[in-house]
């Protein structure tokens, strides 16, 4: 089961995602997705990853795809309180460098105002 819980800021968009993130729910993320680029100024947007328990492949495109999306835009990706698991997909992968990691909002907050 995948939980997306949808906060706009100022600056930016919060999606918190919850539970396993797999092919058979990813729509779900992507259309939200969709949904804030199609519709706010805002184009950095912090998922909040605290609470994801399973990442695919298929997710991981999902992120791929968003980078690539929001690059003419100036638009950054942010990973919130990633865990375990995911940092070790993404080191697995060779993706770690591709996104912007923190462990709390005031580390966000001083990387959105850079």
């Amino acid at each position: 089961m995948l939980e997306i819980t949808h906060k706009s800021g100022r600056q930016f968009e919060l999606l918190e995602i919850a539970g396993r993130l797999e092919t058979s729910n990813a729509e779900k993320l992507e259309s939200k997705i969709a949904d804030i680029i199609n519709n706010t100024k805002s184009l950095d947007i912090i998922f909040n990853l605290s609470k994801l328990e399973y990442c695919s492949s298929y997710g991981l495109r999902i992120f791929i795809k968003l980078k690539k999306d929001l690059a003419p835009y100036d638009g950054r990706i942010f990973f919130l309180d990633s865990t375990n698991f995911f940092l070790e997909l993404l080191d697995m992968t060779g993706l770690e460098k591709q996104f912007i990691f923190a462990r709390n909002i005031s580390e966000i907050w001083n990387k959105l105002l850079t």
